[in-house]
């Protein structure tokens, strides 16, 4: 574990001006000697080119890597790879069967993604019932995002009875468990004044903190609110 350590170390310390491709070698040789974890940690960066050139194809086989050998994050990676397309054609019947191993595999994060498809019907018809009960099972679980997509679900009343006030307690719960998109939702909540009145330092507040974990959305609703 040495080597993932050292790796997660320059991987992690990233934004403090260290050089984040100091990972790359010991992330690889813990890969290489069975540190699943390791593999898909590699596989990130070349995603999101950190500390290496992006590099999808190697995204792609160190995920399967992970995958294949029982590393749940790995099938989960691998199934948005081939849901997005990313380097390879887009294949929604692949994304599914991974997003569907991964959930059974207790990932939650595969049941959130599972649920995305079925929400937005990738390669499946509508089935928000479904997507409903995937987000809570991922949300249940403690996976943020699936708190947020729950929260969106009532919002908008997909597959349920449109809920303002439950929408508000998912996206509360999601922000506060580290999901910008959740915090940017719950910006927008106070900001139309839809489930509370409308409290514009609210807003800021949680617009600015999905803005500052990498939402362009949050950034972008942050200057219209300024």
């Amino acid at each position: 574990m040495a080597c993932f350590d050292l790796g997660y170390f320059h991987h992690m310390q990233a934004s403090r001006a260290l050089d984040p491709a100091k990972a790359r070698a010991p992330y690889q040789q813990a890969c290489d000697g069975g540190v699943l974890a390791a593999c898909t940690n590699l596989a990130l960066m070349y995603e999101t080119e950190t500390g290496v050139r992006r590099d999808y194809g190697k995204a792609r086989q160190l995920n399967k890597r992970a995958c294949d050998g029982g590393e749940m994050i790995g099938c989960v990676n691998l199934s948005l790879i081939y849901r997005l397309g990313l380097g390879v054609p887009r294949d929604d019947t692949e994304a599914r069967r991974l997003a569907k191993r991964a959930c059974d595999g207790g990932d939650p994060g595969g049941c959130s993604n599972l649920g995305a498809i079925y929400q937005h019907g990738y390669g499946v018809p509508v089935d928000h019932k479904r997507a409903i009960g995937l987000y809570a099972r991922s949300c249940k679980t403690g996976y943020a995002i699936g708190c947020s997509n729950l929260g969106m679900m009532h919002e908008f009343g997909l597959g349920t009875p449109r809920d303002t006030e439950t929408a508000l307690a998912f996206y509360t719960r999601a922000c506060s468990d580290g999901s910008a998109e959740g915090c940017n939702n719950l910006g927008a909540v106070y900001d139309e004044g839809s489930a509370v009145p409308r409290n514009k330092a609210k807003a800021k507040y949680f617009y600015d903190k999905a803005c500052q974990q990498g939402a362009t959305t949050a950034c972008d609703n942050l200057r219209k609110l300024q």
